[in-house]
């Protein structure tokens, strides 16, 4: 590449915080591999252990926490919409009294 030439990027999983998709293989913290299959107790399990155990996605997830104290919405969509909000909330109240 020249000098005068920039490399651009695109933006890659982008997330939208107000509809985090639980669709398996998509983008964001609470998306379960590509191809996965199973019941909710196991996706809240998984789901969890994920956010706890992965550091991209405990960024995100504290991230999250930051963007709901600011007085932003957090929303879910997908299969796993349900059980994600439980995990959030769960992984939040967990965490928060943790903090204090």
């Amino acid at each position: 590449m020249s000098s005068d030439q920039t490399a651009v990027q695109p933006m890659q999983n982008i997330i939208d915080f107000n509809a985090l998709v639980t669709e398996p293989g998509g983008p964001g913290p609470f998306s379960p591999p590509p191809g996965w299959e199973g019941p909710d107790d196991t996706y809240r399990r998984r789901i969890r252990e994920a956010l706890l155990q992965k550091r991209d996605r405990h960024q995100q997830l504290l991230t999250l926490f930051i963007w709901s104290e600011k007085g932003y919405s957090v929303g879910f969509t997908g299969p796993y919409a349900d059980s994600a909000r439980e995990v959030y909330n769960d992984l939040k109240a967990e965490l928060g009294k943790a903090a204090a």
